[in-house]
């Protein structure tokens, strides 16, 4: 077997290996760890509040992983957003 390294999940200066979330066309959402294996548990798709840079705030999606891990709308990680009060959970 052949083990392959997904090229977008290395980013910073160094080329680090992080998690990182795709998603197909047709909705299903994927979360690659560092390691490169494939995350079993639920991710949820959560709607938050953002700030551009005007200070204007503006609703994003995120996605929060069954074991508590926060992705933004680029399948990045990131910290724990602010999260809207009105927002429907979606599970992936």
């Amino acid at each position: 077997m052949i083990e392959q390294t997904i090229v977008s999940n290395l980013v910073g200066e160094n080329g680090n290996s992080v998690d990182r979330i795709y998603g197909s066309i047709f909705g299903k959402l994927t979360l690659v760890n560092s390691d490169m294996s494939i995350y079993k548990g639920k991710i949820f798709k959560k709607t938050v509040i953002k700030q551009d840079i005007y200070g204007n705030n503006f609703k994003a999606p995120a996605f929060l992983t069954e074991d508590g891990r926060w992705f933004d709308r680029a399948g990045l990680p990131t910290s724990t957003p602010v999260l809207d009060k009105d927002e429907n959970t979606n599970e992936n």
